[in-house]
């Protein structure tokens, strides 16, 4: 594989106003690939792409800021290098983003509450997607061919909210959390099962809502107490079936010392010892039940504590 980018780029600030200001950046680029291999798959492929932002940053007090923007965004097509994958599905196209963003970013009490709030749309042209499908292995199992493909057209919508407060000189609490709506607004798939349309499906690995929750106390000179917890709401695990997530929530912990130099820890993760789940599959895979196709997941890491040793040089 051999991969060749020549781009050009700028970026105008333009201070309109002593509370205004404007910033226009543009991107241009000409990439080049060549792949071969020794399975006799060959791909050379060139594209000129560009992107770019327009914002507006406004001062409404010394302690807020009202922002705007506007931008475009890509990443490159490619090629599907599975020898097994077929020749409809073994290249994929750029994928382009158009993304609306207003913000507010805000210092309160005294600047000891920072806050951000977000709101933004997505638009998404020609989306690269991770697919997959099943291939009977001949003994009655499956194995499965993963691929990247495009959909015509997707859609990502939401708000996000961040917080930083120091509740009092010795405890301080951070929050962040968003609301995510995404949508397929034109992709269908075929398979050797079939023709599969998912247009008006969410996208994978998106969760509706996700939040994090950290308090941390400074207790006596060097000592640190932190609790965290994180929850996510249930997701699709792939944009090629229809197999979901169930919603969860982790608390974590951690009580540091530190001294000069050295830090010492004792840490504990997922506390309550939750069974939760970050990949899931559909397919046939117990001669049991004559492989038929079932619900398959993958959990991530169950309790851990440890300590930990660090020195700063």
């Amino acid at each position: 594989l051999d991969t060749e980018s020549k781009a050009f780029y700028g970026e105008l600030a333009f201070e309109a106003t002593e509370r205004l200001m404007l910033t226009g950046g543009l991107r241009s680029e000409r990439w080049k690939t060549g792949y071969i291999d020794s399975n006799g798959i060959r791909n050379d492929r060139s594209e000129d792409l560009w992107g770019g932002k327009l914002s507006a940053d406004y001062m409404l007090t010394e302690q807020q800021l009202a922002y705007g923007s506007v931008a475009r965004g890509y990443k490159a097509g490619g090629v599907n290098t599975d020898p097994d994958i077929n020749e409809a599905n073994r290249t994929f196209d750029t994928e382009y983003n158009n993304t609306y963003e207003l913000g507010l970013k805000s210092s309160l009490l005294d600047d000891r509450l920072q806050t951000r709030l977000a709101l933004f749309y997505i638009r998404r042209i020609d989306q690269q997607v991770k697919s997959s499908y099943a291939v009977s292995n001949g003994m009655g199992g499956f194995t499965f061919q993963d691929y990247l493909a495009n959909a015509a057209a997707g859609k990502n919508q939401g708000i996000e909210l961040e917080t930083d407060w120091d509740l009092t000189e010795q405890l301080n609490w951070t929050f962040s959390g968003g609301y995510l709506k995404t949508e397929f607004t034109d992709y269908s798939y075929a398979t050797n099962d079939g023709e599969f349309d998912m247009t008006g499906r969410a996208q994978a690995h998106a969760p509706e809502y996700s939040f994090a929750n950290s308090l941390t106390w400074a207790l006596l000179d060097g000592i640190r107490l932190s609790l965290e917890n994180e929850a996510k709401d249930s997701f699709y695990f792939s944009d090629s079936h229809d197999e979901k997530s169930r919603a969860y929530v982790l608390w974590h912990a951690r009580v540091a010392y530190e001294t000069g130099r050295w830090q010492a820890a004792l840490y504990g993760r997922n506390l309550t010892d939750v069974d939760y789940e970050v990949r899931g599959f559909h397919f046939g895979n117990d001669p049991r039940d004559g492989y038929t196709n079932q619900r398959w997941v993958q959990y991530g890491d169950p309790r851990l504590v440890g300590i930990e040793g660090k020195y700063f040089f």
